[in-house]
């Protein structure tokens, strides 16, 4: 969205895009910023938190009933390997 640099008045814009994992044998995707959505990672990163935080909040429930479990006697105490 930012101007053009002095001098390049009339040029157009382009992206080159490489990925190892997929343009291994192949040269990079060259194309116009329209054409295609460019992300920033930190739009990237506040989106994936967002996913992330309900798994971590239900992964420190799930420890937090374990170690409840564990000072109260709980159920794993006294089970050893291989006895029944």
């Amino acid at each position: 969205d930012a101007p053009p640099p002095p001098g390049c008045a009339g040029y157009k814009k382009y992206v080159a895009l490489y990925s190892r994992r997929y343009h291994s044998g192949t040269a990079p995707v060259v194309l116009q910023p329209s054409e295609v959505e460019v992300v920033r990672v930190r739009d990237e990163v506040s989106g994936s938190a967002w996913l992330a935080l309900p798994g971590l909040f239900w992964t420190w429930l799930a420890f937090t009933f374990y170690k409840y479990g564990e000072e109260r006697g709980g159920a794993f105490r006294g089970l050893k390997k291989g006895s029944r």
